[in-house]
C-alpha cells in the first residue's frame, strides 16, 4: 500500500509540471496587457515599457516561464500584479470560505444523492421510484446559479433568520457559519446529488440483479439485511467514482455560487483575477486546483480497497 501510495505520488510531478506549462502558456496568450490595467489609462508609454521592465514581462515567454517554475518549487507562487501582495496569502485568506461551502454542499450531496439513489432502486418502476428520478432529472437541469437566485427569493423572503449572503467566519461560530453557507451549499449541491442518485440507483439496479443477491434471498434474508449488507456495498464503488468528480465539480461551481451569494471565497477572486488579467493569482490558483484534483483521485482509488476488499495495490 506505501509503495502504491509512493509510486502515485511521485506520478503527480510530470502531471504538474504539464499543469504548470498548460497554465502559463494559456495565461499569456490570452489577449490583453495588465501593466496598463495596473497603471491607468493615464500612463504614457515610458512608464508602461518601464514597469513591464521592471517584472519581467519583455523577457522570452520560456525564460518567464522558468523562472515563475523554479519560484513555484520553492513553494513561492509569485506576487499578486494588482494587489502587490503574495498570491499564496491571498488564496489562504480566501479559502475558509470556499472550502466551507465545498464541504457542507458534498455533505448535502451524499446526504441526499445517495438515500435517494436507494431508494429509487429498491422501488424500481414504483412511484416513489419515478418520484426521485423526477426530482433528480429537474435539479440536473436547473443551473446553480439560477436555483441560488430561487432560493434568495422565495427562503430568503421567508425565513429571514437564514441568510441570504455574504459570510459569517468560523471564528464567530459553528452555527452562523453554517446559517450563513445553507443556502448556497443546497445550490450547489443540489445537481450534484441528482447526479449521484441517479448513479446509485443504476449501479443498485444492477447488483440486485446478481446470483449472489439473489441467493441472500433465498436463504430467507430480510430485505433490509440484503440491500445494506449484501448489495449496497459493491454498488458504491461507481458512485465512489463519481463522489470523486463531484468534488472537483462543487470547487468549480463555487465560482458561480460564490458571487451569486456575494461570499468573499477564492472563486471571486480567481474571477476578478481573470478579469484583471492579474497573471500570477490565476497561475497559482490553477496549480492549487490541478494539486486538489489529483489528490482526490488518489483518495478515490484508496477508498476502493475499503470498499471492496477484494482490490489490491502493490
Amino acid at each position: 500500500m506505501l509503495r502504491y501510495i509512493a509510486r502515485r505520488l511521485l506520478a503527480l510531478i510530470p502531471v504538474l509540471l504539464l499543469v504548470t506549462v498548460f497554465a502559463f502558456i494559456i495565461v499569456h496568450v490570452t489577449p490583453g496587457d495588465p501593466v496598463s490595467l495596473v497603471l491607468g489609462e493615464q500612463a504614457t508609454e515610458t512608464e508602461i515599457q518601464a514597469a513591464r521592465e521592471e517584472l519581467g514581462l519583455d523577457d522570452p515567454i520560456f525564460v518567464q516561464y522558468f523562472r515563475w517554475l523554479g519560484a513555484v518549487v520553492q513553494g513561492d507562487l509569485g506576487r499578486s500584479l494588482i494587489f502587490d501582495q503574495p498570491v499564496s496569502r491571498m488564496l489562504l485568506q480566501r479559502a475558509e470560505p470556499t472550502l466551507v461551502l465545498a464541504s457542507v454542499a458534498l455533505f448535502i450531496t451524499v446526504a441526499l444523492g445517495i438515500p435517494s439513489g436507494i431508494i429509487g432502486a429498491i422501488n424500481n418502476n414504483r412511484w416513489s421510484d419515478h418520484t426521485v428520478m423526477i426530482g433528480a432529472l429537474l435539479f440536473v437541469a436547473t443551473p446553480n446559479f439560477f436555483l441560488g437566485l430561487l432560493l434568495i427569493i422565495f427562503v430568503g423572503i421567508s425565513f429571514e433568520s437564514i441568510p441570504t449572503g455574504g459570510y459569517s467566519h468560523l471564528s464567530d461560530g459553528v452555527l452562523s457559519t453554517l446559517q450563513s453557507v445553507i443556502l448556497p451549499a443546497f445550490a450547489l449541491g443540489a445537481s450534484q446529488a441528482a447526479l449521484v442518485a441517479r448513479m446509485t440507483r443504476a449501479s443498485m439496479l444492477e447488483v440486485l440483479g446478481t446470483d449472489y443477491v439473489r441467493t441472500a434471498r433465498a436463504k430467507g434474508l430480510r430485505n433490509r439485511t440484503v440491500h445494506m449488507r449484501h448489495a449496497l456495498k459493491n454498488a458504491l464503488l461507481p458512485t465512489t467514482t463519481v463522489l470523486g468528480v463531484v468534488v472537483i465539480a462543487l470547487f468549480g461551481g463555487a465560482v458561480v455560487t460564490e458571487t451569486v451569494f456575494n461570499m468573499p471565497g477564492a472563486g471571486r477572486l480567481i474571477v476578478n483575477a481573470v478579469r484583471n488579467r492579474d497573471f500570477p493569482v490565476v497561475q497559482g490558483a490553477i496549480i492549487v486546483v490541478a494539486t486538489i484534483y489529483v489528490l482526490v483521485n488518489l483518495v478515490v482509488d484508496l477508498l476502493y480497497i475499503y470498499i471492496d476488499p477484494r482490490i489490491r495495490y502493490t
